[in-house]
């Protein structure tokens, strides 16, 4: 869903919630591995878990704040009749629901699975690869987040990566997606070009 829609702006500003002194670089670290797994060099005792009911609440009480990327409903509809086409995200599935519902693309999408399906992504994952009895090669995942490149890559999933959302280019390529795109019009194109030329 950071694909589709802008929201590190919000993400970093509700930060505090878990990380009171927290600052921009050692927030986007926070995702180069799952978020909900550990703190990656900082220092986080019990009291984050707690933290992540009202870190949700205010997320969806500030929602509007976050804004379809300005393209990527095209690129959603057009990969649709391609493709089926799946969401796996950290975030609570309503978030999700209120970025797709107003264009009507939440159809599109075979399962959204949010936070509230589970914290592991690699688990989401697989659980649609076993549900569709479905080959990895088959999949490409495309994500802002060099977290989401490793754990995609734990089921030998290949990425594509963006260079709008969390992570700058010389954080994402750390991961060796199979691209990095700079644009909507770029990022159809090379899921394209993946799946011609698997």
């Amino acid at each position: 869903d950071g694909v589709i829609a802008e929201r590190y702006a919000l993400a970093y500003d509700l930060a505090p919630k878990r990380h009171p002194h927290i600052d921009m670089p050692t927030h986007k670290k926070l995702f180069e591995g799952n978020i909900f797994e550990g703190t990656y060099g900082m220092e986080c005792g019990p009291e984050c878990k707690s933290e992540y009911g009202s870190f949700w609440a205010e997320l969806l009480a500030r929602k509007d704040e976050m804004a379809l990327v300005p393209g990527m409903d095209a690129v959603v509809r057009d990969c649709a009749d391609n493709h089926d086409m799946f969401i796996v995200s950290s975030t609570i599935e309503e978030a999700i629901h209120h970025i797709l519902d107003p264009l009507k693309l939440r159809p599109l999408f075979k399962e959204i699975l949010g936070a509230n399906a589970g914290e592991s992504k690699v688990a989401k994952i697989r659980s649609i690869l076993a549900k569709y009895d479905a080959d990895p090669a088959h999949y490409v995942f495309i994500t802002d987040t060099l977290g989401d490149i490793r754990e995609a890559g734990r089921l030998s999933i290949s990425a594509i990566a963006v260079s709008w959302g969390f992570h700058d280019r010389e954080t994402l390529m750390r991961g060796e997606p199979l691209a990095f795109v700079e644009s909507p019009a770029a990022l159809q194109a090379a899921i394209e070009s993946h799946f011609m030329n698997p």
